[in-house]
């Protein structure tokens, strides 16, 4: 969804390719991305020097995007479903939240299997693959800084998707099995 040209060559390949979002709140998804990065040994800096030099290390980059230390770029969804939209419609486009899915998981399947037009009988048992832990908590200053960056493509990605993301526009907001 991030790669500017990969819709495209999606839809050459299969135009009637059907998309399932799940959609992360964005700073817990660029904290996610960062503890990955620190797991591969890729990234170095503390979370909070990461976020404060993503914009200069996608510079860096430019013309092309920065697919390692994207951090911030990535969690700004609203010109990345734009996309999806412009070049599939959206029809072919399904949304759900990380905590629709944790919280509601079958009735979750249930809806994707409904949009995929496959069996929608089937439940499966929840269950955590694979769970971060993070030592390096994100400051809460940092956090309310960047809740302010992101709230205008917050409010333009919930009118694009149709979800309520009010929930993320909330300062003590809390992903499952997180600390900020």
């Amino acid at each position: 969804m991030y790669w500017e040209t990969a819709a495209g060559h999606i839809w050459r390949y299969n135009p009637g390719m059907k998309w399932i979002v799940i959609l992360r709140h964005p700073i817990y998804r660029a904290r996610s991305a960062w503890a990955m990065n620190c797991c591969r040994t890729v990234e170095q800096l503390s979370l909070n020097q990461a976020l404060a030099t993503d914009v200069r290390r996608s510079q860096d980059t430019l013309p092309y995007q920065n697919l390692m230390y994207s951090y911030v770029d990535r969690s700004y969804y609203a010109n990345q479903i734009r996309r999806l939209i412009r070049v599939f419609g959206r029809s072919q486009l399904h949304f759900l939240t990380m905590r629709e899915f944790r919280v509601r998981h079958n009735e979750s399947l249930r809806q994707c299997f409904e949009f995929l037009g496959v069996d929608s009988s089937l439940t499966y048992e929840a269950r955590t693959v694979r769970e971060g832990i993070y030592e390096n908590a994100l400051d809460r200053i940092i956090y309310e800084e960047w809740l302010d960056r992101f709230r205008w493509d917050i409010e333009e990605t919930a009118q694009l998707t149709g979800k309520d993301l009010s929930a993320w526009l909330a300062l003590d907001y809390l992903e499952e099995s997180s600390d900020v």
